[in-house]
């Protein structure tokens, strides 16, 4: 499988500071599972990384996700209500 990447979250994940990645379970993405191989291409430099998968979570509802990860990894503000 094949999946773009920003330029900063490619950085990220080559360096080793990035481990989780989190899509939308669509078609294209609903045959992945743990030992899948991934492919992601920087967007910017097109210079790629392979990955193996391995953890796969299939959650219903994004706000799940929340209690999984650890918090300081977030690189996105987080308000809850």
């Amino acid at each position: 499988m094949i999946m773009g990447l920003n330029h900063s979250q490619f950085l990220l994940m080559q360096q080793g500071d990035k481990s989780v990645e989190i899509r939308l379970n669509d078609r294209k993405r609903s045959f992945l599972k743990e030992g899948s191989l991934i492919t992601f291409i920087d967007l910017k430099t097109d210079k790629k990384i392979e990955v193996i998968v391995k953890k796969y979570i299939n959650l219903k509802l994004f706000v799940n996700c929340i209690s999984l990860l650890p918090l300081p990894k977030l690189e996105v503000p987080l308000m809850i209500l």
